[in-house]
């Protein structure tokens, strides 16, 4: 077993809280009742700095699965046995007990409102030595329980309509390379042959292994003892798993061969979506690196404390926690890999973990989700954009965004290839990334486009006060469009909206709902024949959809013609609000907030006498009220005559009183060339 334990009870250093808690009696009272926002056992503190300074071996065990905060919180165990729900919620897991390590606030409601804080690193159990326990935390082995890991897959196969779909590479992929895991050699075979593919992260080795490895291009040149280790380990576990093929990218897209690698990366979405599952390398930062509890590289412990009629022992940190503090969860390739994947093999420093778009097991805690409430705390995650970040945005191709753009890339030239595979499956027909419109909808293409170009920066009521987030840099990326997200590095969000509004309708994708704006907007593509406005063509948005059976449009070149209404504002000293001015640069007594794409551009904007233009996207009235009226601007900034660029967004909401103050609002319509 690969567990770190005391055997002896005298051998146990205990402080003064934790020997005053009789574990086995209170366990022992099934009868008790426990409140459904849990009952308070013990107070133990602040977290420390390092663990294993902790001289008391119970609260070691405790800190081990302590949340992690901003702040250095008080913190304390806590008893729950089911989440308190709202009242839309249901959830009928039979409760199971289980003890979370999270902050001690007396105003503080421990209910599904901090349902991401209780079991954020894993819960603490007591486990009867005269109980079953096929219910509770299992002892995780020193390496891998293949037969369970191959019984989820069957299980996935043979019951989850949903990772069972069709999919049929064949009309553009001729075949695959292959690493045949039984010869040891790259093999051609037909797209529909059975095979895992890997998702893992290159890197850099910090120390070269004593083989000389293989130069990246070896789809002949492969040998498995010159391989790295972590596509060693993946060889192995794909025998031991009684499969015999295994895609892994460097040795099976031929380098040497341009046009093979030209179809290979623009399908590799379809390798992995056709893959029976996807081993995905989360341990370490590099090829090197291996996978734990396969060969050389040894699984952390499990930590457990006995007692005398069982012991308390520890789940080890649920699939979410494990992706969000592994190197593959910043590169942006890896998003689409598992994304697209049917199910995917989490393979961390604790354990394996199983996850498909129906459920998700691990070798701790092998039962489906609904099973108890210690499932659903710990096994709820699924194969969706959930899984790889918390956010409000609904599940759909603008969460898939917000995710993807957290993740970096080595060649920020990637951003769109490393998306298209997601941009081709959802129901939006796209331009350079920027969602249009939904195929089957009722509306007007440039208005769609409008309402396609409201993405931006992360606002800050999506940060956590508490759970520490990442921050972020936003700069411009070289070589797409300035109206494009693409063209951002840093993760993209989008404005939230009343339900009932139109740009709500248009995000949940209603082919019902016709937004309607107050404002007239036009947008063409232009051919890239020349430097615009000279020697170039206007292609109307909706003959280019007309043209084109795919959802993503072609990307003719970085130039749209605008044809819209061009409004005068003004910025605040802070550059965090704006007010309208008229013609004359006068200001006028209303105005909104600024959000800006890039870092650059707020020190750029810093001389309050400057009045600026702004293109109005959308203008529409309150569902509620006629006088409450909203309306979204881009910021611009001319670059040469009739020619602007993206700077970023002006948002104007609910303005309430004379509707009329706004439909006087001075403004020019104008044509010109957006990059």
């Amino acid at each position: 077993m690969n567990i770190q334990v005391h055997r002896s009870h005298d051998a146990l250093n205990l402080c003064g809280s934790c020997e005053k808690i009789d574990f086995n009696a209170f366990f022992s009272n099934e009868t008790e009742v426990v409140p459904e926002t849990g009952r308070p056992l013990i107070s133990l503190g602040r977290p420390p700095k390092d663990l294993s300074k902790v001289d008391c071996t119970l609260c070691q065990l405790f800190f081990s699965v302590s949340t992690t905060y901003k702040r250095k919180y008080q913190q304390q165990v806590r008893l729950f046995d089911r989440i308190k729900q709202s009242d839309d919620q249901l959830n009928t897991s039979p409760p199971s007990p289980f003890m979370s390590v999270i902050r001690e606030n007396s105003r503080l409601q421990y209910d599904h409102r901090i349902q991401n804080e209780i079991g954020q690193r894993g819960v603490v159990v007591y486990r009867s030595h005269e109980k079953d326990k096929c219910q509770t935390i299992r002892d995780i082995k020193a390496t891998i329980d293949y037969e369970q890991v191959d019984s989820w897959i069957s299980n996935c196969k043979g019951h989850h309509t949903q990772c069972s779909r069709n999919v049929n590479p064949t009309h553009v992929l001729e075949y695959l390379n292959l690493i045949d895991c039984i010869d040891y050699q790259i093999v051609k075979r037909e797209p529909t042959e059975q095979y895992l593919a890997l998702s893992y992260v290159w890197g850099t080795p910090v120390n070269t292994e004593p083989q000389s490895q293989d130069p990246i291009n070896s789809a002949i040149n492969f040998s498995f003892n010159n391989a790295p280790l972590t596509i060693r380990d993946a060889i192995t576990a794909t025998r031991n798993l009684r499969r015999r093929y295994l895609w892994v990218d460097r040795y099976c897209i031929n380098q040497e061969q341009p046009y093979e690698k030209y179809v290979m990366l623009q399908n590799m979405d379809q390798i992995y979506e056709n893959a029976e599952a996807t081993l995905v390398a989360l341990y370490g930062d590099n090829d090197t690196s291996g996978l734990p509890g396969v060969s050389q590289v040894p699984r952390s412990c499990q930590r457990r404390f006995p007692l005398h009629s069982g012991d308390l022992i520890s789940s080890c940190p649920p699939i979410s926690n494990a992706i969000a503090n592994s190197t593959w969860v910043t590169r942006g390739w890896t998003y689409q890999e598992a994304r697209l994947s049917r199910r995917c093999l989490f393979f961390t420093e604790y354990q394996v973990y199983f996850v498909c778009a129906e459920t998700s097991q691990s070798e701790a805690l092998p039962i489906e989700s609904n099973t108890s409430w210690l499932a659903t705390v710990l096994n709820s995650s699924r194969l969706n954009a959930g899984l790889f970040g918390t956010s409000t945005i609904e599940e759909g191709i603008f969460r898939d965004r917000l995710m993807f753009t957290q993740r970096s890339l080595t060649q920020q030239s990637d951003i769109l290839d490393a998306f298209r595979g997601l941009l081709s499956r959802t129901s939006f027909i796209t331009l350079w990334g920027v969602p249009v419109m939904p195929r089957e909808a009722i509306i007007d293409p440039s208005l769609g486009l409008a309402l396609g170009l409201l993405w931006g920066r992360r606002p800050d009521s999506s940060v956590s006060r508490h759970v520490p987030s990442s921050e972020v840099i936003y700069k411009r990326r070289p070589g797409f469009p300035t109206w494009s997200w693409t063209s951002i590095e840093g993760e993209i969000h989008n404005d939230g909206y009343d339900e009932a509004s139109p740009i709500m309708s248009y995000y949940f994708h209603s082919s019902v709902v016709r937004p309607e704006s107050l404002t007239l907007i036009s947008f063409c593509l232009l051919s890239d024949t020349g430097n615009p406005p000279c020697n170039t063509k206007e292609i109307p948005l909706q003959e280019v959809i007309r043209g084109h059976a795919s959802n993503i449009l072609p990307e003719l070149s970085p130039y749209l013609s605008v044809i819209g209404d061009i409004a005068k504002v003004r910025l605040s000293r802070d550059n965090e609000t704006f007010g309208f001015c008229g013609l004359d640069g006068q200001q006028l007594g209303f105005g909104g907030r600024v959000q800006f794409d890039t870092d650059e551009d707020i020190e750029q904007a810093s001389d309050v006498s400057v009045v600026h233009d702004a293109l109005i996207l959308f203008e529409w009235n309150d569902a509620q009220a006629e006088s409450k009226r909203q309306m979204v601007l881009m910021l611009l900034r001319w670059i040469d005559t009739g020619k602007a660029e993206r700077v970023g967004l002006l948002a104007f909401h609910k303005y309430q009183g004379n509707p009329n103050i706004l439909r006087s609002l001075p403004r020019t319509h104008q044509q010109f060339i957006l990059q």
